[in-house]
């Protein structure tokens, strides 16, 4: 695994683009539509037990998934996602180009399993259309990451199809869609920075009490994210949070002290702070090179806020100075515990050209 890392970009190269909000210019007849989907983090996430789906949202899951209470916000990652309607009865088709590709890129890579084919099945069933559409992905927001790269690209195919097949739902509507499909997909639908609770599907805007409860990171525009070349799998983490959480049960029961991590484990408070990560210990236990470099980015720029995206294994670092951020790029070079370093602003929107 290459510990090499390129210059530290601020942004991504792509077309200049137009807000994601429907508008008059939007031809009747258009049969093709690019839109550029932003990677998503957590900036506060706690994750509660298991629960059962509603009845009416189970269809392509399992039926059972963590409660969450977390803010969401979009970062200037983008992934590009061109849909194009096919001639009747052609079938779908998925195109995956990129760096960014991990495990979408192997032979035996099922493509019905990806999340794009599975938000294009589900509005095709809603809706009554055929799915004869051609999805082409260029990706740069990493799999497996913590980023939302799945949830990016799925929402990016509800709301361009939306457009494409002139079905005119409403964003609810749209969420209520893509609330089985995964957490972050309903968020990924505007993108910005919202709070998100329930299964995800529950999303409302960050009053100013919570801002307050948040802290003046949350005004911060500019991360740095450490990423890496090898994923982790968000069902393992799931997973190794389940368990962390019933070790921490039986020491209890037994009258031990809890170790700090162990402890760390939480059990969904909706009590939110800004950097705090409910599935940090369990990423950590599976990825120790991110616990390796929140280490190190703390110890470079004392007092700025790090914590592990999402279901990780990326770690984020926010930033209220450059001098934080070289000195937080540097320490991360010295160390090779990422492997790429990027510089994002935030909040970023799903966009439209």
């Amino acid at each position: 695994m290459s510990t090499e890392m390129p210059d530290v970009p601020r942004t991504t190269d792509r077309p200049k683009v137009v807000s994601g909000a429907p508008t008059s210019e939007f031809q009747a007849t258009a049969s093709y539509l690019e839109l550029h989907a932003p990677a998503k983090t957590n900036f506060a996430l706690n994750v509660g037990e298991r629960g059962t789906l509603p009845r009416s949202a189970r269809e392509g899951t399992a039926g059972c998934r963590h409660y969450i209470d977390t803010v969401y916000c979009s970062v200037g990652i983008y992934d590009d996602v061109d849909l194009t309607l096919k001639r009747r009865r052609s079938g779908f088709s998925l195109d995956l180009e990129g760096a960014n590709l991990g495990d979408l890129a192997s032979d035996d890579a099922d493509m019905r399993s990806n999340l794009a084919v599975k938000a294009l099945f589900a509005l095709a069933e809603h809706s009554g259309k055929a799915p004869d559409v051609g999805i082409r992905i260029f990706k740069r927001i990493p799999v497996a990451a913590g980023l939302g790269s799945g949830a990016a690209d799925a929402a990016a195919v509800l709301v361009g199809l939306n457009r494409l097949w002139h079905l005119d739902y409403s964003l609810d509507q749209l969420r209520d869609i893509a609330t089985p499909l995964g957490h972050g997909i309903p968020f990924c639908l505007t993108g910005g920075l919202l709070v998100g609770s329930n299964y995800g599907e529950a999303i409302e805007p960050v009053t100013a009490s919570m801002a307050k409860q948040l802290g003046p990171e949350l005004n911060f525009t500019t991360m740095l994210l450490g990423t890496y070349n090898q994923g982790l799998s968000k069902a393992a983490v799931y997973a190794e949070l389940d368990r962390q959480r019933a070790e921490a049960a039986k020491l209890a029961e037994a009258g031990k002290t809890e170790d700090e991590d162990t402890a760390a484990a939480g059990h969904g408070s909706r009590d939110l702070r800004f950097g705090h990560n409910d599935l940090e210990p369990a990423v950590i236990s599976l990825f120790p090179r991110a616990g390796a470099a929140l280490e190190d980015a703390a110890a470079a720029a004392e007092g700025i806020t790090t914590f592990v995206s999402g279901s990780g294994p990326t770690v984020v670092a926010c930033l209220p100075d450059p001098k934080a951020m070289w000195k937080v790029i540097g320490a991360w070079k010295a160390s090779r515990s990422v492997d790429r370093i990027v510089r994002v602003e935030t909040p970023a929107e799903l966009e439209i050209s």
